[in-house]
């Protein structure tokens, strides 16, 4: 995306930052696990408190395969986390591979849609 900086780019996320608009766009890429995915939550974490950002955008449209693993991380405490380091909306683009979507929309607290 263009005017976006790169801040980390991994085999499996990409985080950039809109500086004139202050938001972090979030891209998950390729097949995750457990590993990819806890690595890539603490960068999250990480690069919301550097910018101080209010606004993401949490992009799974580059995902490939399902995302199980995404339920033990997608907690009311993670939101929690997000929220602590700043983080006031949240914007999220579902993968186009049906089994990825249904894994991630299975463990959203009720909190989150508030």
């Amino acid at each position: 995306m263009p005017g976006l900086e790169i801040l980390l780019d991994t085999p499996s996320i990409c985080i950039a930052h809109d500086h004139c608009n202050q938001w972090l766009y979030v891209d998950w890429k390729g097949e995750q696990n457990e590993s990819s995915i806890w690595v890539g939550r603490q960068q999250l974490v990480e690069w919301l408190r550097r910018t101080k950002c209010q606004k993401m955008l949490n992009d799974n449209s580059n995902l490939e395969g399902p995302w199980q693993e995404a339920s033990q991380w997608l907690d009311e405490a993670f939101f929690q986390t997000l929220a602590d380091a700043g983080l006031h909306y949240l914007a999220w683009v579902y993968s186009p591979i049906i089994s990825a979507g249904v894994s991630l929309m299975m463990p959203f607290p009720a909190s989150a849609s508030r």
